[in-house]
């Protein structure tokens, strides 16, 4: 073929992918296609090693078969091209992560002094944060030679590798307008709380609205997408239509992959007393709880030196969180009938607990194995019967508070009067910045826009941890909340055992049961249920000798001083 036939294919070619670019459903998708066209193409205009030219021409006719398939609404097409614009892959995503790497903070020494080779990678606070909520550990297992010490280079060479292995696999989060803009889309303002679709009056069809679709508004678009499927590249898609719900529930997956990140500065009481507590923490014995497994990286003492290589930012806490819209309703895409919008899992929550019952069979094991994760450090009948200042002293840097019948009424927003002055005393020992409410009701999926958590944290002054997954199996989201701690430094607080006491455990905290109940009262009856099991079980644990898990702080020392008549 002569260079004039290969120069107008190319030109057909680029002109093709402009036109499939265009008639992509997202806005924001369309415009990173065509620039990306453009670049591409602008890039390669005068490349003359005949090679390399077929090589690119090949990429470029297989990006086109992809928007075609993409523009007949194949999940897997669509789903990669809106990855790729919300920087989920590709470059989008260095573009996104350069600023978390690029935050300030303080660089780690080399391992061999003046051989700036040897130092390990920088990591700062808000990357920290985020590789601990996505990834096991963020720093390698370092072998141990027999015969001699690991060489400082072989350590540093190590730690890049794992370092630059993690950076492969980290999702970065989006600009606060994007982040909007996907939540409009996945259904915010669109469906109700229970995830049922808006009807009646409210719902106004709007000509503007990208994510209402129909065939028919498609130019060039056959009768249906079935019609397309002898053909190439249609014939290796699955095309679907494009109905609202369809739309939303690929906003809602894409969601799932998309972090938010926020900023909660800390206060200044205590920084005297807490920068002890970490010197002190280098001092103290290998935490050694029998399920390691489940451990944070940070809960073993020989993790603290690796935690001193990149120390956490002095005036800002970084939490991870999901959105609420993620995955909104979670039935398999166009597989399953949903005639009435029900949410199944919402429904399962009021009826006897759903989520807490699934991640309860999660750790069923450890309930009946290692019965040892079911006892707590401490009983005591409420939290007015904790002495938190010998907890301050005991080495304890936070606390982690259950909400429902431990501070509150059930579903109630407001303290618990007679717990009041309490209250009021661990918030002026630890400080507001220093103490959590981990719910497994508030904060979680079943509090659409985390209303319900904005209004505990008005009435009770102290954050409230977002998790989207259960209590006893929300353990990393709260050590990345408290990433600057060591787990066996926070304590958490609650009424059930199944999953306060073995969520505590579980993740090597110390542990406090209030066995007495305020009110049954509007309580959810299966978890009343539950709870009388509980304490048999744990009687007859108590009773049998069983032990609750070693806690560096105690050792062999009864808790029985930390109680208050």
């Amino acid at each position: 073929m002569n260079s004039l036939g290969k120069r107008e294919q190319i030109l057909s070619l680029y002109k093709q992918i402009l036109k499939e670019s265009s008639k992509f459903f997202d806005d924001k998708a369309k415009e990173f296609l065509k620039e990306r066209a453009r670049k591409r193409f602008k890039e390669y205009k005068n490349e003359t090693n005949e090679k390399r030219v077929m090589m690119k021409w090949a990429d470029a006719r297989k990006a086109l078969n992809q928007l075609k398939r993409a523009n007949v609404f194949d999940v897997k097409a669509v789903t990669r091209v809106l990855k790729l614009t919300y920087g989920r892959i590709g470059p989008n995503r260095h573009k996104l992560l350069k600023p978390l790497i690029d935050y300030p903070s303080s660089s780690p020494r080399p391992f061999i002094r003046k051989v700036h080779r040897t130092a390990p990678p920088r990591i700062s606070p808000p990357l920290q944060s985020l590789l601990s909520s996505q990834v096991k550990s963020l720093y390698p297992t370092l072998p141990e030679p027999k015969h001699k010490p690991l060489h400082p280079r072989r350590k540093a060479n190590i730690m890049w590798w794992h370092y630059s292995r993690i950076m492969r696999q980290v999702i970065p989060p989006v600009t606060k307008e994007e982040l909007e803009t996907l939540e409009k889309k996945a259904g915010k303002g669109t469906l109700s709380s229970e995830g049922v679709a808006r009807i009646g009056k409210i719902n106004i069809k709007d000509m503007n609205d990208t994510t209402t679709l129909r065939l028919s508004d498609i130019p060039n678009m056959p009768k249906t997408p079935r019609d397309l499927v002898r053909e190439v590249p249609y014939h290796t898609a699955r095309p679907h239509n494009p109905r609202k719900r369809f739309i939303r529930r690929i906003y809602q997956r894409l969601l799932t992959q998309i972090p938010i990140m926020k900023e909660i500065p800390k206060s200044e009481s205590f920084p005297k007393t807490n920068t002890e507590d970490k010197k002190n923490i280098g001092s103290l014995p290998e935490v050694k709880i029998s399920d390691k497994k489940n451990l944070n990286p940070f809960s073993k003492a020989k993790s603290n030196k690796s935690t001193s290589i990149n120390p956490s930012d002095p005036n800002k806490n970084f939490t991870i969180t999901k959105s609420p819209w993620a995955e909104g309703r979670p039935i398999p895409l166009v597989k399953e009938k949903d005639r009435k919008g029900l949410n199944p899992e919402k429904v399962k929550n009021q009826v006897g607990g759903g989520d807490h019952l699934s991640s309860l069979q999660n750790h069923s094991v450890n309930v009946f194995r290692k019965t040892h994760l079911c006892i707590p450090h401490l009983i005591v009948n409420d939290i007015r019967n904790i002495n938190f200042y010998e907890l301050k002293n005991l080495g304890i840097n936070a606390l982690a508070f259950d909400k429902d019948n431990t501070l509150t009424t059930p579903y109630s927003d407001e303290i618990y009067p007679p717990f009041k002055s309490a209250w009021e005393e661990s918030k002026k020992i630890f400080g507001n910045e220093n103490l959590i409410i981990v719910s497994n009701s508030s904060g979680t999926g079943d509090d659409p826009g985390f209303i319900q958590a904005e209004a505990i944290e008005k009435s009770l002054g102290v954050y409230v941890l977002r998790h989207m997954s259960k209590k006893p199996s929300c353990g990393q989201e709260l050590l990345s909340h408290f990433a600057a701690y060591n787990p066996h430094t926070i304590a958490i607080i609650g009424d059930r055992v199944f999953t306060d006491v073995l969520f505590g455990n579980l993740n090597g905290m110390f542990t406090v049961l209030t066995r007495k109940i305020i009110s049954k009262k509007r309580d959810n009856f299966m978890a009343t249920m539950i709870r009388r099991v509980e304490y048999k079980m744990l009687d007859y644990y108590i009773a049998k000798g069983i032990k609750p898990p070693f806690h560096p702080f105690l050792k062999n020392k009864d808790s029985g001083f930390l109680k208050k008549e």
